[in-house]
């Protein structure tokens, strides 16, 4: 599961989207990034296709909510009984699920 969150200097972190897709969840990012450019915000790339930093207004008084940094948090789940990584609920439930061996006739 990855989501895509912002995290204000001021502390304030906000889940913007979720999803299963990692291509979603980047094209989410890059809408956001294309209004910020639009709007002559300043941002720079800490991580291409992960982190982005929103810069604060050469003009500016007081640091704007607005200013911090958008990054896309990739969650996995983990199975109870191994402990391996999968990317949803069910899947880890099922890892090591016990499942009943079937009766052969001979």
């Amino acid at each position: 599961m990855y989501k895509l969150k912002f995290a204000s200097y001021c502390g304030m972190v906000s889940e913007l989207t979720e999803t299963d897709d990692l291509a979603e969840i980047r094209a989410d990012a890059a809408r956001i990034l294309r209004r910020a450019h639009r709007e002559g915000e300043p941002v720079t790339t800490l991580e291409r296709g992960e982190r982005w930093e929103f810069l604060e207004p050469d003009d500016c008084g007081m640091v704007p909510d607005t200013c911090g940094e958008l990054y896309v948090a990739h969650y996995t789940f983990p199975c109870r009984e191994c402990g391996s990584a999968h990317e949803t609920r069910d899947a880890a439930s099922e890892c090591c699920a016990y499942e009943p061996e079937e009766e052969t006739e001979e």
